[in-house]
Parts: structure tokens; C-alpha cells; sequence
């Protein structure tokens, strides 16, 4: 696959990637030139919930630099949202389920990891009835691929104080 090799040259030998051709995706994580440990986890699974839709979803989670445990929080972060996933009763609108998982999967790795670990998050969730949803927590970012140019383009924003505060009325 044409992606996979182009994040090879990116990224290098030391990253961890998953490519599936079947659903054109490919994901990385590398642990950078500052880091001796990775903390990233990735993870892709397809799932058919209790309530009869087929969810795939793609998740890449980095470790908190810094933390003692980022490495814990971003393995804990992953299992949650796909179990919850796995075990969805109702059908809530995407956007509703999206803020669930994401905030189910904080508070368990705050309960478990009690301030020793924290994670970034980003999620792309795609369910079987044709609906597409992208979040981002954090300093990680999703790029998209487009075959016709040739480029990959950024689709989220850092979610960090910084850009938060360039949004306020009076800010440049």
C-alpha cells in the first residue's frame, strides 16, 4: 500500500504500524527523538455492538511525556472505548457517543492510574450505516490521505491551551 511505505520513509524504523489495506488506513507511532520508551498504543478493531451496528474504529493514544504511567493510560484508554463499543445497548448520535467513550475513557484511567498517567487520544469511528466521526484530545493529530494530490492533510487542531486561548474574544 502506497501509504504505508510513505510513512515508513517518515517515521522510520522505529515506529509501530498498522496498514489495512480493506479499509485503506494505515496508522504509526514513533517514539521520537527524545524518548527512549514509546508510549504509543494503536489499535483497529471492527465490532458488531449489542445493538445490531457494526462500529470500526481506529485509535491511536500517546502517553502523557512525563507522567510516570503514560504508557499504562494510553493501553487503558484504547481497552475502554472498545469495550464500551462492544457493549453498546442504545443508539445514541455519533457525536453523543464519541463525548461518552471519550469521557468513560478518561475516567478510568484517572481512577485506575490516580494521577500517574494521563494520555492524548485520537479516534476515528466509522459505523456500518455509513456515518464518519474524527475526535482529537491532546497534542496527537489525524491526517487524512488524498490519492489525487498526493498529500496528506491535517484534519484536527492540537487541543491544547494554547490554541484554546487563540480562540477567546480579543485574541489575534
Amino acid at each position: 500500500m502506497l501509504q504505508a511505505a510513505i510513512l515508513d520513509e517518515i517515521v522510520g524504523s522505529q515506529s509501530a504500524q498498522v496498514a489495512i489495506d480493506e479499509l485503506g488506513l494505515v496508522m504509526a507511532t514513533h517514539p521520537g527523538s527524545k524518548r527512549d520508551r514509546n508510549e504509543d498504543r494503536i489499535a483497529v478493531a471492527r465490532i458488531v455492538a449489542p445493538n445490531a451496528e457494526t462500529y470500526t474504529v481506529a485509535l491511536v493514544c500517546d502517553g502523557v511525556g512525563g507522567s510516570e504511567s503514560g504508557d499504562q493510560a494510553a493501553a487503558l484508554a484504547i481497552a475502554s472505548i472498545i469495550v464500551d463499543l462492544a457493549l453498546q445497548q442504545g443508539r445514541p448520535s455519533l457525536e453523543e457517543q464519541v463525548v461518552a467513550l471519550v469521557r468513560r475513557a478518561d475516567d478510568l484511567v484517572r481512577k485506575e492510574l490516580q494521577g500517574r498517567g494521563a494520555t492524548t487520544l485520537v479516534m476515528l469511528l466509522a459505523t456500518a450505516s455509513g456515518y464518519l466521526v474524527c475526535a482529537n484530545v491532546g497534542d496527537s493529530r489525524a491526517y487524512s490521505w488524498d490519492p489525487s494530490s498526493s498529500k496528506l492533510v491535517q484534519v484536527t487542531i492540537d487541543d491544547t491551551i494554547e490554541n484554546e486561548l487563540k480562540d477567546l474574544p480579543g485574541n489575534p
